[in-house]
């Protein structure tokens, strides 16, 4: 189901790792929109989780060089896809469990005024 082109790709790119990244996809379509030719929302995701990428350049220059076919309106789309993720993020971070301090902090602070 994943087209030879992009197989090969993401064998190159990331070996093993394709793995993270093809995790529970069983068709194209389970890879999400494609954000840039080529790119898909899970590679996108892949990349921002994995291997830090936060911005449509580290995306798109320096982790896959699918810039050199990017047109400003896939950029455009990508940019707009990592504002979401990041607000999404932003908003989740802020739920009062991911504010409580971890268990070793709170000891630690107990045993250090």
């Amino acid at each position: 189901w994943l087209p030879a082109k992009l197989c090969t790709r993401y064998a190159h790119n990331y070996g093993t790792r394709s793995k993270l990244l093809l995790h529970g996809a069983n068709c194209l379509a389970d890879l999400g929109r494609e954000l840039c030719p080529g790119l898909y929302e899970a590679e996108a995701r892949y990349l921002c989780q994995y291997e830090w990428a936060q911005t449509d350049d580290d995306i798109l220059w320096r982790r896959s060089k699918l810039g050199l076919w990017a047109k400003p309106e896939h950029v455009a789309a990508l940019r707009e896809w990592l504002q979401l993720q990041a607000q999404t993020t932003a908003s989740s971070a802020l739920t009062p469990n991911a504010m409580a301090p971890l268990p070793h902090l709170a000891s630690d602070a107990k045993e250090h005024p």
